[in-house]
């Protein structure tokens, strides 16, 4: 029998809402930053709906309980130099973009990264029980 099929009369409690990581260290390797359309919502269901583009950036945890899980970081598409997108690029390569600066983060796939998930923070400052990539650290 698969184990991963969902049982109603049997569980246990996710350890957060979203699903996501716990907050915490870990290493992870980067995947991939992926593009996701804007999408228009179901015409029945009014869900699924992606108002703007974004960008998801997906490391797999390498190491420990969550091995194998992935912890990701999205974003708006963006690339102005003071853009959440250039902030993670600029954790991805080791060092700050600037402007005019060049990038290519395929080069970086299968890199190991000290990576800290954490809540995720309102415009007003205060976390929501999302968690997500904050900081991502190039290995040696």
């Amino acid at each position: 029998m698969d184990n991963k099929v969902f049982n109603p009369m049997k569980g246990v409690v996710a350890e957060s809402n979203s699903g996501g990581l716990p907050v915490g260290n870990y290493v992870g390797v980067f995947k991939e930053a992926e593009y996701l359309p804007e999408q228009e919502a179901d015409a029945m269901t009014g869900e699924g709906g992606r108002k703007w583009a974004k960008i998801v950036f997906k490391w797999e945890i390498a190491e420990g309980e969550h091995k194998s899980k992935m912890a990701i970081r999205e974003t708006p598409e963006s690339s102005g130099v003071k853009s959440a997108f250039i902030g993670v690029c600029s954790l991805i390569e080791g060092k700050q973009l600037t402007a005019s600066s060049q990038f290519d983060l395929t080069k970086h796939v299968g890199k190991k990264y000290l990576l800290t998930v954490s809540n995720k923070v309102k415009q007003d400052g205060t976390a929501t029980n999302w968690t997500h990539v904050s900081n991502a650290m190039p290995m040696p």
